[in-house]
């Protein structure tokens, strides 16, 4: 991208007149040198959404919005549509933009989120996504929680523990978009969470330590009041493309609204009552999800146990993973719940490399199980806390064609080193 970027920023709405206007203000207001192309689908809105939509449909074109950008292009529809999948579908097919985003109506930018969001597509041709920190506020907009994102793009744990990504904060680029399959329109609830694993097969996917959005959080929003229809879209979701028959998403957010509702609703007396049941059930829960861990640090250190997720195009042939022991020790491992190896770590690098079979790639990932028989005698070596609870560094993950050829346009971890 030489020239000055265009940012496509897709608004689904329906009867968010509420919301709509800081939603709106958000993008327009954005300052830096590129255009913004603003497409804004409305599902037929009642109260006073179009209202506010032509109003500032109408400041721009009369040249009484004050622009900060190179240029915006600003349009609209209002129209019956079969719900907010299709309409961020058919916001993107009218989208012209190299970067892409969509921006739901009750959510906000944070000034300065675009500008950020340049600069990193600009850096790294292979980037498919990026991903920032952002902000939970309530229904006034009042800040409630800073919302930091994993560091680590940890493609097992998205599908198998929990969706760590805040979706107003994430940018694509519209090709890897189309090439994913753009958003399932069958999926009403995890439709974002199940697209970044997608689009994991077709660019890298990197974290942003930079607050991009605002999330709008209260209890009339959709997530908040899906309840058990979005626990099914989930077990569905972590069934097509996991390893795991009852991964521990299915249990975390099965029981975590309960939870939410048990220790932060009740008041008073109630409070009292439920606050020594709680602390246990915490735990067990805890335990139960592994504190939400795959086992794998940012750094590359892994745990006695640790699992490992390598998304798989057509075209890949080999991976090859590079591993630096921090103790000896035996690692076991296993692909896919059926392919088994092992490895006597001493002291030099060592390397699993994995033949892609077609049936493999049918199931478009590879899953990996390690488990290391970890002497408890460390080596002599300065450590990082991650490194002391870990027996073995994953030093760097590559995909190769049948020529030799490296893939490089593919979301694998990028340790931290």
């Amino acid at each position: 991208m030489t020239n000055p970027p265009k940012i496509s920023i897709v608004t689904p709405s329906y009867n968010q007149g509420e919301f709509i206007e800081d939603c709106i203000r958000s993008v327009i207001s954005q300052k830096g040198d590129f255009y913004i192309d603003y497409v804004i689908v409305d599902g037929g809105s009642t109260d006073n959404s179009v209202e506010v939509i032509k109003k500032y449909d109408a400041l721009i074109k009369e040249g009484k919005w004050p622009i900060q950008c190179r240029g915006i292009r600003y349009r609209w529809v209002s129209e019956k549509d079969s719900g907010q999948s299709d309409a961020i579908n058919k916001g993107f097919s009218m989208a012209e933009g190299n970067i892409a985003a969509w921006l739901n109506s009750d959510d906000f930018y944070i000034q300065g989120a675009f500008a950020r969001v340049v600069n990193a597509f600009q850096n790294d041709w292979a980037l498919a996504m990026v991903y920032g920190d952002g902000e939970v506020v309530d229904k006034s907009g009042s800040v409630k929680m800073q919302y930091n994102a994993e560091p680590l793009f940890d493609l097992w744990k998205l599908v198998h523990l929990y969706d760590f990504i805040l979706q107003p904060s994430v940018f694509m680029r519209p090709q890897a978009f189309k090439r994913a399959g753009r958003l399932n329109e069958k999926l009403h609830y995890i439709m974002d969470w199940e697209l970044w694993i997608r689009l994991s097969r077709f660019g890298k996917i990197r974290h942003l330590p930079d607050r991009l959005s605002c999330a709008r959080v209260y209890p009339e929003a959709k997530t908040q009041a899906s309840g058990f229809k979005r626990w099914k879209e989930i077990r569905w979701c972590s069934k097509k493309y996991g390893h795991m028959k009852w991964p521990p998403v299915v249990f975390t957010q099965l029981f975590h609204r309960p939870f939410n509702v048990i220790s932060g609703g009740a008041g008073g007396g109630e409070k009292m009552l439920f606050s020594s049941i709680i602390g246990l059930l915490k735990k067990a829960y805890y335990c139960l999800i592994r504190g939400n861990r795959s086992g794998i640090f940012s750094n590359g250190c892994v745990e006695r146990t640790g699992f490992l997720s390598i998304p798989l195009r057509d075209e890949v042939a080999t991976a090859v993973i590079r591993l630096k022991p921090l103790c000896p020790t035996l690692l076991k491992y296993i692909i896919n719940n059926r392919y088994p190896g092992s490895i006597l770590f001493k002291s030099d690098i060592a390397t699993i490399e994995v033949a892609i079979t077609a049936e493999m790639k049918k199931t478009d990932f590879l899953h990996i199980k390690f488990a290391s028989d970890k002497n408890i005698e460390m080596r002599a070596l300065p450590m990082t806390s991650a490194e002391r609870k870990g027996s073995f560094l994953i030093q760097d993950i590559s995909l190769k064609m049948a020529d030799g050829s490296a893939v490089r346009d593919i979301g694998l971890p990028e340790f931290q080193k």
